[in-house]
């Protein structure tokens, strides 16, 4: 489901309604115009002075935006949600406002480490940006690895993952009748995550790090190495060295409720934590591609194949966040920005997290159910009709008679089109022919508009 602009602004928590109204006006125009700066974006600068007053406002904050959209999803009773995390680097070193930002992997890299998590129906398919975590660290700090390691669990940078986890944990608690999987990758291997308190329609999928011990002193990863395959399948994946999806022939092996040793903490006491284990290694992969090995985590039941498969499924949607982040920094460019103040820094980037989501839920929406009505996603039909027409006159492109109510496949193949999308080479359009044609569309209709306006003397 795409969220609706309206709905958005609506519900934001900025406690005064111009401003609502601001932030809708904001969204909207930016929506349309990926890829373009604030000034390219708005050009008159009454409108820019707008946005930057809006992002300096000190009652826009970005925990607001945020919450602006992951308050007024909809969950569905009976339906499985993914909860994806994980954490990118924005890095603005050089910039105008560097200067009053914290540091990331040394002291002259400046900006911003934000983690987030992004909540999927079960196919993967985007909701919201359900939470966003932003922090950097001071020079003081990145000399003393080795004294953060015995720190409280609270005191250390991987307390974000346990925090995020908790509050979707929270927030689903009250839909028992559905069902959360939190998904992470090997940073949220943390044993506190592990044995943490689950609610009963909760569980997790994490991609295993560190080759723990079970109470026998036995190795998990060799202990689950040792089993049978339990079967074998193939899967569509996408291969980050070629950035081409490919299949991949992947055999299956599990180990159910490994009862693992208590990590040792200096001033924590950690409970015992029983996890399933499934470990996932691909046959003969193509030369010069590093082949897939996921050693997997979970708390979800195993008992049939089906399981297993629909596990493996699931975790191997957690590639849509970095979707996300490419979107966030590529697309929007958010590394680009030249805001001075460090709030004003989160606001935008908070701002742009909305419309990243937005697009990628198209993307992956016309994909996995193209049939929605096209009203889903705020496009009215004189706008489609008007693409029509346009393609009609400049393209090779007929429309198909048996178009009757236009659909979010429909009008992508459209948007596609104006973004330069060749069938042969790929069925779908891919994300930056997506958000070049939106820039292309929003172009033709402040065009359409401006000649209809016009009037004869």
């Amino acid at each position: 489901m795409i969220l609706s602009i309206n709905a958005i602004w609506q519900n934001a928590l900025f406690g005064d309604y111009r401003i609502n109204i601001r932030f809708g006006k904001i969204l909207k125009i930016l929506s349309l115009q990926i890829k373009h700066s604030i000034p390219l974006t708005f050009k008159e600068w009454p409108d820019i002075k707008g946005v930057y007053r809006f992002l300096n406002n000190k009652k826009v904050t970005d925990k607001a935006i945020i919450e602006s959209q992951s308050s007024i999803i909809s969950i569905e009773p009976f339906s499985t949600y993914l909860a994806i995390h994980d954490t990118t680097e924005v890095d603005l070193t050089g910039h105008r406002g560097a200067d009053n930002l914290g540091c990331l992997t040394y002291e002259n890299k400046k900006g911003f480490y934000i983690h987030n998590t992004l909540l999927t129906d079960q196919t993967g398919t985007p909701e919201c940006i359900f939470n966003q975590h932003f922090w950097n660290r001071t020079p003081e700090s990145l000399s003393k690895k080795k004294a953060r390691k015995y720190l409280p669990i609270h005191h250390k940078e991987s307390y974000r993952w346990i925090e995020s986890v908790e509050k979707i944990n929270k927030y689903f608690s009250a839909y028992p009748q559905s069902t959360l999987i939190n998904i992470c990758d090997r940073e949220g291997d943390i044993y506190e995550l592990l044995s943490m308190v689950y609610p009963a329609n909760s569980h997790y999928i994490i991609r295993s790090c560190n080759n723990r011990r079970t109470q026998e002193e036995e190795k998990i990863w060799d202990l689950v190495k040792s089993r049978s395959t339990q079967f074998s399948y193939e899967i569509e994946v996408y291969d980050r060295q070629t950035l081409k999806k490919r299949i991949a022939h992947l055999e299956v092996r599990w180990l159910p409720q490994v009862e693992l040793l208590p990590a040792y903490r200096r001033n924590d006491k950690v409970s015992a934590v029983k996890v399933n284990i499934i470990y996932v290694q691909e046959r003969n992969a193509p030369k010069g591609i590093k082949p897939i090995d996921w050693k997997l985590l979970t708390s979800l039941p195993l008992e049939i194949d089906s399981e297993l498969y629909q596990a493996i499924v699931y975790y191997s949607y957690r590639w849509r966040i970095e979707t996300f982040h490419y979107i966030l920094k590529q697309g929007c460019g958010v590394e680009a920005l030249q805001l001075q103040e460090e709030q004003s820094l989160k606001n935008a980037i908070a701002l742009y997290s909305v419309i990243s989501c937005r697009t990628m839920a198209m993307m992956f929406l016309s994909r996995e159910n193209p049939k929605t009505p096209l009203k889903k996603i705020g496009v009215s039909m004189e706008e489609y009709y008007f693409l029509i027409t346009y393609l009609t006159e400049n393209y090779s492109f007929k429309l198909k008679p048996d178009i009757k109510e236009p659909t979010i496949g429909n009008f992508t193949e459209l948007i596609g089109m104006l973004g330069g999308h060749l069938k042969h080479n790929s069925k779908y359009p891919g994300i930056k022919i997506l958000w070049r044609g939106l820039v292309e569309f929003n172009t033709l209709l402040k065009c359409y508009r401006l000649l209809r306006s016009e009037r004869c003397g």
